[in-house]
């Protein structure tokens, strides 16, 4: 499934299947709603890429990765071991080894709210992960690396557009975040 808020950040082909990171690391391969006699049948998970709109290996990739690193690890650990951000804290290690293994992972996009008033509040972004810096533009232009380096939370005196991305260290970009900020 997808979440509309995120469809248009991604390539075509996710915008109908995409499921986040978080969703798949929450699945439970073996449903509390089964009896737990029947557990032991389950033997491990399945990821399915539907491939119709995928004509490329780069699209694969970026499609698989990094979340079948979600799914792999929620079949080998228990349920009442899963921790989601101790996974987020390694899966930092794994977007190094992605970058040495030139595959074309998906970079996470900074998180913004969709829309904020600065009457009430100051502009967060979210950086996802460690090895990434957070660049972003107030104008409505796509951010780049020569954009402003996020640091801290800030405010603005006129209402504007922002844009963010992600950039790792191999200079690899995340797809663009976007927020619409309305200064009363």
């Amino acid at each position: 499934h997808v979440d509309p808020k995120y469809a248009k950040m991604e390539p075509y082909g996710q915008r109908y299947c995409w499921t986040n990171l978080e969703k798949i690391y929450a699945f439970n391969p073996t449903p509390d709603t089964l009896p737990e006699e029947y557990h032991e049948y389950f033997i491990g998970a399945e990821a399915t890429s539907w491939s119709e709109y995928i004509k490329t290996e780069d699209h694969l990739e970026y499609m698989t990765l990094p979340r079948i690193s979600a799914l792999t690890e929620i079949t080998w650990t228990e349920n009442d071991l899963k921790d989601y951000d101790d996974f987020l804290e390694r899966l930092n290690t794994q977007y190094l080894r992605y970058d040495q293994m030139r595959v074309n992972y998906r970079i996470p996009h900074p998180v913004l709210k969709d829309t904020i008033n600065l009457q009430n509040e100051e502009i967060k972004i979210i950086n996802p992960s460690k090895v990434t810096e957070v660049y972003y533009t107030l104008d409505g232009s796509e951010p780049n690396i020569n954009s402003t380096a996020y640091q801290e939370p800030f405010t603005v005196d006129s209402s504007c557009v922002l844009k963010a991305i992600s950039i790792n260290k191999a200079n690899r970009k995340s797809s663009t975040s976007s927020s619409i900020i309305i200064v009363e």
